[in-house]
C-alpha cells in the first residue's frame, strides 16, 4: 500500500464507520418508538432528535425500555446491547472529534492517524514526530470500528424484534464483529470499487 492508496482507503473506511454509526442510531430510534403509543410516535421522534448529545439519547431510550419492557424475556438482551452501545459511542466520538494527522514516513497503514485532542490529564497532546502518539486511530483501527458498529447494529435490530415479541432475524453469531481485513485486502477492495485491477497476492518463498 503506497501513500496515495492509503489516503483513499483511510477516508473510505472513515466514511464507512461514520455511516454505520448512523444505522446504530436508527435502530435505537426504532426501539424508542416501540415504547410510545402509535399516534404519538411522529411527535416523539422529533422530540427525541432534539436531544443534543448521544449519552442523553441513550439514557432516554434505556428509561423508556425499562418502563415498557422490564418484564420482557428480551429485557436483559437490551441491557447488554445498551452497555455495548455506550462503549462503542466512545469510539465513534474519537473518530468524529479527533485531529487528522499525516505521518508520511511511517509504515504502511499508519501514515494517516486520528489523534486524540487531549491527554488524560487535560493537557494538549503533542502530535508531531515520525509516528502517531499512543491512542491514535489508524487505518485498520477504522476498519475494526466499522465492523464493530455493524455488529452492534445487528444486535440492536435483533433486540428490537425480540422486544416486539418476534424472533430475532439474525443469528447471534452475526452480533460479533468479523475479523478485520488485512492492508492488502483493504487496498484491493478500494481498487475494485474504482475499477482498477487488484494487486496480486504475495508469493510464498
Amino acid at each position: 500500500m503506497n501513500a496515495t492508496e492509503e489516503t483513499v482507503v483511510f477516508k473510505h473506511e472513515l466514511g464507512y464507520a461514520i455511516a454505520q454509526w448512523g444505522y446504530v442510531e436508527g435502530q435505537l430510534l426504532r426501539i424508542v418508538l416501540e415504547c410510545v403509543a402509535i399516534p404519538e410516535r411522529p411527535a416523539f421522534a422529533i422530540t427525541y432528535h432534539s436531544i443534543e448529545n448521544f449519552r442523553s439519547k441513550l439514557n432516554v431510550c434505556d428509561n423508556l425500555v425499562t418502563h415498557k419492557f422490564s418484564k420482557s424475556p428480551a429485557f436483559q438482551k437490551w441491557r447488554s446491547a445498551k452497555d455495548r452501545t455506550s462503549q462503542m459511542a466512545a469510539k465513534r466520538n474519537k473518530i468524529a472529534h479527533g485531529w487528522h494527522r499525516l505521518y508520511i514516513n511511517n509504515a504502511a497503514g499508519r501514515r494517516w492517524a486520528i489523534v486524540p485532542l487531549h491527554h488524560a490529564d487535560g493537557e494538549l497532546l503533542h502530535a508531531d514526530g515520525e509516528k502517531p502518539p499512543s491512542g491514535a486511530i489508524c487505518l485498520r483501527d477504522l476498519a475494526i470500528f466499522h465492523l464493530e458498529f455493524h455488529a452492534l447494529t445487528t444486535q440492536l435490530c435483533n433486540v428490537h424484534e425480540m422486544l416486539c415479541g418476534r424472533p430475532a432475524p439474525f443469528p447471534e453469531s452475526d452480533e460479533q464483529p468479523k475479523s478485520p481485513p488485512t492492508l492488502r485486502q483493504l487496498t484491493n477492495q478500494i481498487r475494485v470499487e474504482l475499477g482498477f485491477p487488484q494487486k496480486p497476492s504475495r508469493k510464498k518463498s
